[in-house]
């Protein structure tokens, strides 16, 4: 799964895997530039950029965990539910 974030200062690309986390390539510098391991050697299975607010990412995955976090690393929010999550997205009226 991969977002291209749209807006703002970014050139990055959010990409999730089945055994490696997520992570953010800088596209000018063609590069990983953050890496994110918080679920573990659960797969992913989703990774959305905030539509209104650049910085975040929302990732979800096999552990049952929605994560919402600064693209640099800073954890903000764990949404636990009580089976593997295979979808999440970011309501358009609020943060």
């Amino acid at each position: 799964m991969i977002h291209q974030a749209d807006g703002g200062d970014l050139n990055c690309i959010a990409g999730a895997t089945s055994r490696n986390g997520a992570f953010i390539w800088d596209v000018r510098k063609g590069k990983i530039i953050t890496r994110f391991n918080e679920h573990g050697k659960n797969g992913i299975f989703c990774i959305s950029w905030s539509h209104k607010d650049s910085k975040r990412i929302a990732t979800c995955s096999g552990d049952g965990f929605c994560i919402i976090r600064t693209i640099d690393g800073k954890i903000l929010h764990k949404y636990k539910h009580p089976a593997a999550v295979f979808g999440c997205d970011w309501s358009q009226n609020n943060k």
